[in-house]
């Protein structure tokens, strides 16, 4: 997840991770949870805290021997808008300087 800043982004602070900063210049942004809708809209279900990351807890593993659905665990990336870039930079020639990528010479964004 790349956002404007500043940024929540040290997963350890879970009172601001995801979330737009209240020292942010844009009033109305102060303080907005990104990274917790975003995540119960990918899973589709609810969740909260450290467990939309997480492997789930035991309860979730009671309800998967009842038959109901399984929680998937997300793999997830705050930073700002700036450094996200950056990152997908430095992995993308790390991929290809390993020999890792998938790229095949197409150019085509499937993922």
């Amino acid at each position: 997840l790349a956002s404007l800043g500043p940024l929540g982004s040290t997963p350890a602070n879970t009172e601001t991770y995801g979330r737009i900063l209240n020292s942010s210049p844009k009033r109305e942004w102060r303080g907005v949870d990104l990274l917790g809708p975003l995540v119960e809209a990918c899973r589709g279900d609810d969740c909260s805290g450290s467990d939309c990351s997480g492997d789930g807890d035991s309860s979730t593993k009671k309800e998967e021997k009842k038959g109901k659905r399984k929680k998937k665990r997300l793999r997830i990336k705050v930073d700002t808008d700036v450094n996200a870039p950056a990152l997908a930079e430095f992995l993308d020639y790390n991929n290809n300087l390993h020999g890792n990528s998938n790229n095949n010479n197409n150019n085509n964004n499937t993922y």
